[in-house]
C-alpha cells in the first residue's frame, strides 16, 4: 500500500450494533477505505484483501478473553457468485488466523438482494439471514461467544439481525468488528 494512501485512512465513527455485547469498526467508509474496500470486493482484489484483513487483526490487538470462535455476516448469493468468494468471510478467515480462534459458520443468508444501492429505510429492513452451525450444532450451553466480522456496516440492520439470531440460537454476547463503516 502506498503511504498516500494508508495516511488518508481515517478512524470509524462509533457504531452500535443491537443485540451485541459490544460493537466498532477500524476505518471510515470515505476516501481512501472506500477506494480499497471496492478493490478488494468489486476489483477481486485479494492482495487488497490480505493487507485489509492484517490492519484488522492488527486494530483488534488481543481479543476480547471471553470470545472463543470468529464467524462471519455472509453475502449474498448473486455477489458470492459474481465475486468469485465471500469477502466477509475472507476477513474473518484472515482475523481467525491472527487470532488463533477457530472459524465456524453461524449465518446463512437467504431470498434476499444485495444491499448495495439501497436507501436507508429499504436496508433498516435488513436482509434475510438464519443461523446454521457447521460443524453440526453444540447444545446451547456449549457455544461460545463469538466475534462478528463484516466488511461495512452501514446502517447496522444486517449486523443487528445476524447479533440477535445468534443470541437467540444460544450464542451468548456476540461481539461485532466491521472494516469500516459509514459515516453519517
Amino acid at each position: 500500500m502506498c503511504p498516500r494512501c494508508v495516511s488518508g485512512l481515517s478512524a470509524a465513527p462509533p457504531v452500535t450494533v443491537d443485540g451485541a455485547a459490544s460493537a466498532s469498526a477500524l476505518l471510515s467508509y470515505t476516501g481512501p477505505t472506500r477506494d480499497l474496500v471496492v478493490a478488494f470486493k468489486y476489483g477481486r482484489n485479494r492482495a487488497v484483501g490480505g493487507w485489509l484483513g492484517s490492519a484488522l487483526v492488527r486494530w483488534l490487538g488481543g481479543v476480547e478473553h471471553t470470545v472463543g470462535a470468529v464467524t462471519w455476516i455472509p453475502t449474498s448469493g448473486i455477489r458470492r457468485r459474481r465475486r468469485g468468494f465471500d469477502q466477509a468471510r475472507f476477513l474473518a478467515r484472515t482475523v481467525a488466523r491472527g487470532t488463533g480462534l477457530p472459524l465456524i459458520t453461524t449465518l446463512a443468508r437467504w431470498g434476499s438482494r444485495p444491499q448495495t444501492g439501497l436507501g436507508r429505510s429499504r436496508r433498516l429492513n435488513g436482509p434475510r439471514l438464519s443461523v446454521v452451525l457447521h460443524p453440526s450444532p453444540e447444545p446451547a450451553v456449549g457455544r461460545p461467544v463469538l466475534l462478528v466480522i463484516d466488511d461495512v456496516i452501514t446502517t447496522g440492520a444486517t449486523a443487528g439481525a445476524a447479533c440477535t439470531g445468534l443470541v437467540r440460537a444460544g450464542f451468548p454476547e456476540p461481539h461485532f468488528r466491521a472494516l469500516a463503516a459509514t459515516p453519517g
